[in-house]
């Protein structure tokens, strides 16, 4: 279950915070279940995916401390949509798989933030 929260909570209490546009993670974030959620005075605006100290927002109004690129977006997802429709795979193996890209997206999102490189 969720709970409801808000954006000065979710800013303060994440190192770093990934706004994504409603749906546009949908097959990458499709195993796993929201924390939680913020409203605005005309209802839902985002949920909250819990990475650790990184949160991913996604809704009709997320919010965030970084900027991630479209093309970024896209090209996990995309990978991710291959993986959801491999029906070679187990139900195991698939959410495996994702958790990994989900992994590797954070990873790739956050470095250029931290100002480090890999």
């Amino acid at each position: 279950m969720k709970f409801k929260s808000n954006r000065k909570e979710i800013l303060a209490g994440f190192q770093y915070v990934i706004p994504i546009g409603y749906c546009n993670l949908w097959h990458l974030l499709s195993e796993e279940k929201p924390a939680a959620y913020v409203t605005r005075s005309g209802g839902w605006a985002c949920d909250i995916y819990d990475f650790d100290d990184v949160a991913i927002t996604t809704g009709y109004q997320p919010f965030g401390n970084l900027r991630i690129s479209y093309d970024l977006v896209e090209k996990y997802e995309e990978t991710a949509k291959n993986v959801c429709a491999n029906n070679s795979l187990s139900y195991l193996e698939k959410q495996g798989n994702l958790r990994k890209l989900i992994s590797d997206f954070i990873a790739e999102a956050v470095v250029p933030a931290a100002g480090g490189t890999e």
